[in-house]
């Protein structure tokens, strides 16, 4: 009977969890992901003389 109850409010648990992270796609971790990867591109596009004058910063 205790297992019963244990095993039904893991599940309910697991379910409830699983709902919120497919109801809430975009993180903050995902946006911060986004905006590095943008600044890399930029990064890519920069002459030889910027890079330099990151490097010395």
């Amino acid at each position: 009977m205790v297992s019963g109850t244990a095993i039904l409010s893991v599940s309910i648990s697991s379910l409830g969890a699983f709902l919120i992270r497919t109801a809430v796609p975009k993180t903050l971790t995902d946006e911060v992901k986004e905006a590095v990867k943008k600044r890399v591109g930029n990064i890519e596009n920069l002459t030889q003389e910027e890079v330099e004058e990151l490097l010395q910063i």
